[in-house]
């Protein structure tokens, strides 16, 4: 073996060390880059922060809307019994959505809204975004419980107050539970055109908001949509909902 030979074997070998300390460096940093992602992720509660799958209207051809109600807890009951009152006029049959707390306080009130055709859903007052899929569980499953042992009954369709998350979804996927929002908001100040496959929500409800259910209501009649009950307005659960928050049937084109 000659020198030159042997001085290219030498600096092969080192040009070999040095690569793999490199390579070695390179896999090193990944793995701290990795670590101090899971680092956050744990630090801000290990929760799913994706957008939930919350139905806010459906895709149909019929000319057909649901409505919804959220009671925080600040509306007064003779508000509430004159939206019960009208509805019943129209021939509208909201889904109210209320904590167990509340309906708990109000138990004639509840019977009055059922009375009247509407139909009761849990409403979820706590912010559950960067909780944990085991934190979401035990919520929820304690305000399913806390809702049977109020009403006699567990709610079918729920609404949360942050619109919810992946991991809600997920949860409430696992109990054959519907996550809703609003399609279109009726409120004090918000009259919306409501459109056919909207879940018109109304919020705030005041002497104003009446007002503005009235308009809107008559207004989507008088347009030739129906008002349908939630229990026959939404499809086959587990059917996909797309991204704009629409559910369709599973058979459908997307």
């Amino acid at each position: 073996m000659t020198g030159k030979t042997k001085a290219r074997i030498v600096a092969l070998r080192i040009w070999v060390r040095r690569r793999d300390k490199r390579v070695m460096r390179l896999l090193l940093l990944a793995f701290l880059l990795c670590a101090a992602a899971v680092g956050m992720r744990l630090r801000n509660g290990g929760g799913d922060q994706s957008e939930a799958e919350a139905i806010k209207s459906i895709r149909t051809e019929e000319k057909i809307f649901a409505m919804t109600v959220v009671v925080t807890g600040d509306e007064k009951t003779a508000d509430l019994e004159a939206l019960a009152a009208l509805c019943g006029d129209f021939g509208v049959s909201p889904t109210y959505f209320v904590t167990p707390d509340w309906a708990e306080d109000h138990a004639s009130l509840c019977a009055k809204l059922t009375a009247k055709g509407g139909a009761l859903g849990l409403y979820l007052e706590d912010s559950l975004r960067g909780k944990s899929r085991g934190a979401v569980l035990k919520y929820v499953s304690e305000e399913n419980e806390h809702f049977y042992d109020t009403l006699g009954q567990y709610p079918r369709y729920v609404r949360a107050s942050d619109g919810g998350t992946g991991t809600l979804s997920s949860v409430l996927d696992s109990f054959g539970q519907y996550l809703l929002a609003a399609g279109c908001t009726i409120g004090p100040a918000e009259c919306p055109a409501i459109q056919s496959g909207d879940i018109a929500e109304v919020r705030e409800v005041d002497e104003s908001c009446l007002r503005n259910v009235i308009s809107a209501t008559a207004a989507a009649i008088g347009g030739g949509i129906s008002p349908i009950a939630m229990k026959s307005f939404l499809y086959t659960f587990g059917s996909p909902v797309d991204a704009a928050g629409r559910q369709y049937e599973s058979d459908t084109l997307t």
